[in-house]
């Protein structure tokens, strides 16, 4: 997992993808794991991270796609479960799950079989998110 702090719009996670890798032609769908993390900072105002994925062929041609225009908006966890502490009281305890992020690759407007990277750009001002398991799949 990858933790990622920003303080400036625009952050950006990018990977570069080695030759022949980019042939990503075949699969559907690119796909990622990723939480918004409340116990940081700088998410103390934030209810959701806005982002986009961006594609960048062999010619330099990139495309960026908003996660939100697949319903696919990174929100603040809503998963509360309860510790007990050995004296019979329970107490609150917030856990990060990490919600499933799809963006059909139908949507990029690059050439399928010659990506060179793939970049996670944070569009607010501030945050901080985990983010895991960036992959292609079917």
């Amino acid at each position: 997992m990858v933790q990622l702090r920003w303080s400036s719009p625009g952050a950006t996670l990018s990977n570069e993808l080695p030759r022949p890798t980019g042939r990503i032609g075949p699969y559907r769908e690119i796909t990622f794991r990723a939480v918004v993390d409340l116990s940081d900072a700088h998410n103390a105002d934030a209810a959701e991270v806005p982002m986009h994925v961006v594609l960048t062929d062999g010619a330099g041609r990139k495309h960026a796609v908003r996660t939100s225009d697949y319903g696919q908006e990174l929100t603040s966890p809503e998963l509360l479960t309860f510790a007990h502490d050995g004296a019979g009281h329970d107490l609150p305890v917030l856990r990060l799950l990490l919600e499933q992020i799809r963006v059909p690759l139908s949507a990029f407007d690059v050439r399928l079989q010659d990506v060179r990277s793939v970049s996670l750009v944070f569009d607010g001002a501030r945050g901080a998110v985990d983010v895991s398991d960036l992959a292609f799949s079917n």
